[in-house]
């Protein structure tokens, strides 16, 4: 159950950055990169000791939701600098 809700936290992310978007771009890329953050920011939550793959936490959720949050915005500079 822990798991879902760090991909729970990265979607969230994704539906939050959404409408901030300067130029139109592949929301699947985004997708990619937000879950992938929230994922391995789960795995360094539980590695931490807050959370756990079955345990719900708020601690790992907000801390994977940040880190997809982050990958996006990370993804959107890259891609804003080479365009």
């Amino acid at each position: 159950m822990g798991a879902v809700t760090w991909l729970a936290g990265g979607l969230l992310a994704l539906l939050l950055a959404r409408p901030i978007r300067p130029k139109r771009r592949s929301w699947k890329v985004e997708l990619l990169a937000g879950g992938t953050a929230a994922f391995l920011a789960g795995i360094v939550a539980t590695a931490l000791d807050f959370g756990g793959w079955r345990e719900l936490d708020w601690r790992a959720v907000t801390f994977a939701f940040l880190a997809a949050f982050a990958a996006i915005a990370l993804l959107r500079l890259a891609l804003a600098r080479r365009a």
